[in-house]
This record gives C-alpha cells, structure tokens and sequence, in this order.
C-alpha cells in the first residue's frame, strides 16, 4: 500500500494537483459520469438549442466545475485553459487522478493506527536487538530487510542454543570429575 501511495504521490505531484486537495469525491463522480454521457452522446441537429440533452449537460458540467475548480491550484488551472472540450478532456485526466488520490489517501488516513502499531513494535524491535548487540539493524519498515535479519537471528538462536547445551555438558562433566575426585579422596581414606 505504501508504494501505491508513493507513486499516487509522484503522479499528483508531477500534474501539480496538491496532496491535500479537498474536493468532494461525490461531485468528481458526478462530473465524470455527466462528461461521459456526453462523449458517448451523437451530436444531434438541435445541439444548439437551449433545452437540448447536450445544453443541459454543458450547463451540468459548468456548475460541478464552479465548484471544483476552486480546489486547484492556478498552475492546473493554466493547464485546463478555458471550458471547451479540449480543456473538459484535460480536466478529465485532472479529475480521475485526483479521484484515484483521494481514494488512496483516504486509505492510507485509514490504517494510520495500524502503521502506527507496526511503527512501535519495530521500534520495540529495534532496541532489543541493539541490547543483544545485533548487528545491521533495520531503519525503516520495509519487511524483507527486518525478515533477512529474523533469518539472521534464527541462526544465531541456533548457535546459541548449541553452545548453552554444550555448556550444560562442560557444567555436568565438571561436576562429574569434582564428584568422583571426591568419591576417590573418599576411598583412599577409607582404605588407609
């Protein structure tokens, strides 16, 4: 999702639409749905005509845009250049990235708890392992970094668990050898 995000973000960037634009989304849809009507609509003789489906429509289109407009940014506006049918082809392309921006901020907005959780727990991650002195700690959130380093710590605990078990066996052996020197310092004592 965090790439999606990324690129959604160089895209608006790249069209100069603000990352923070606030239009509302049910009036982008409503635009883009009266805007394809009349594309897919065949001009017709009585087009010119005040009461005709395509007067009606161009006025439909005009008052969403008064509406719309207001949220863009001069530079866009520049690029729109009038209310022809060039410039609505422009808006267009404007208007379904701006669509697609709202619908993924509007996402990413949404798991902001649960990036927030997994910010933590690697944070909590990431002071644990400077305890156990691990090395090449992660920064960021990526996973494969931070499951290169589980795979890491994976042989490491393998090793670890290695050397406490022949540790254990140094410990028993010791004790062994003190406990029969003694068995032995017992019967020497016992045979004099």
């Amino acid at each position: 999702m965090k790439k999606r995000f990324d690129e959604q973000l160089i895209i608006i960037g790249d069209a100069n639409i603000p990352d923070d634009i606030h239009v509302d989304p049910d009036l982008l849809s409503e635009w883009v749905a009266v805007y394809a009507a009349e594309c897919l609509h065949p001009q017709g003789k009585f087009d010119w005509c005040p009461w005709s489906q395509h007067r009606k429509r161009v006025r439909k289109l005009w008052s969403i845009e008064v509406q719309i407009l207001n949220a863009y940014p001069l530079s866009v506006l520049r690029v729109i250049n009038g209310m022809n049918e060039t410039a609505r082809e422009t808006m267009g392309g404007i208007i379904e990235l701006t669509q697609k921006w709202i619908a993924i901020r509007n996402q990413w907005d949404e798991k902001k708890t649960i990036r927030q959780e997994i910010d933590d727990r690697l944070g909590a991650l990431r002071s644990r392992a400077t305890e156990l002195h691990i090395d090449n700690i992660p920064d960021g959130a990526d996973l494969s970094t931070w499951l290169k380093l589980a795979e890491i710590s994976e042989d490491t605990a393998g090793v670890a668990d290695g050397a406490a078990d022949a540790w254990k066996s140094k410990v028993a052996a010791e004790e062994t050898r003190k406990r029969l020197q003694e068995v032995a310092i017992e019967f020497q004592s016992a045979a004099s």
